[in-house]
Parts: C-alpha cells; structure tokens; sequence
C-alpha cells in the first residue's frame, strides 16, 4: 500500500534509477517504474516469450523465432489479445514448425 512514511515515521525516498539493457532511467515510485519498463520494446518481447513458454509447455525453438516476433510486434498491452494470438497461432495449435 502507498506510504509517505515509513515504520519509524521517516519520509519515503521513491526516486531511484533502474537498469534496462545497459541504460540508467531514473524513477520516481512505482507508477515511474512501471512507465520506464512498459515503454521499453524489450519489455514486449519479454512478456510475449514468457507466455509464448508457458502456453506451449516448453522454452522457443530456433523455428519460433518468427512466430516470437511477429507476436511481440503485435502486442498493444492488451493481454487477453495476446493469449488469444499465441493460443490461435500455428505454433500452438501444429507444434513447432521447422522452417
């Protein structure tokens, strides 16, 4: 939950900095961290391989890599729309397909 204040009463410092992919962003709370790694590309890529993993039961093959990156380039957010688009895809639906 949100506090201005700690246990003992002292001001909450939120500012920080955060790595991502070898860039220092500097942040202020959690909705400021949340803003610098849902406007990174690589956060997309990132959560499309995680339930790309997890739908197929098994980490991507070299054939997937396509299907990987034609799923992180049509992810808008909406994270219905992507487990719909991995589950209707070809890789999930006739396995991995060699290219």
């Amino acid at each position: 939950r949100f506090s201005e204040t700690d246990s003992r009463g002292f001001a909450v410092d939120a500012q920080s900095n955060l790595l991502v992919s070898g860039e220092t962003i500097p942040v202020d709370g959690a909705e400021g961290m949340m803003s610098a790694i849902a406007d990174r590309p690589e956060s997309a890529e990132c959560l499309t391989t995680k339930v790309f993993r997890f739908a197929l039961g098994r980490t991507e093959g070299g054939a997937d890599a396509c299907a990987l990156d034609s799923l992180a380039t049509g992810f808008d957010g909406n994270m219905k729309e992507l487990m719909v688009a991995v589950a209707t895809h070809d890789s999930f639906t006739h396995g991995e397909q060699e290219q």
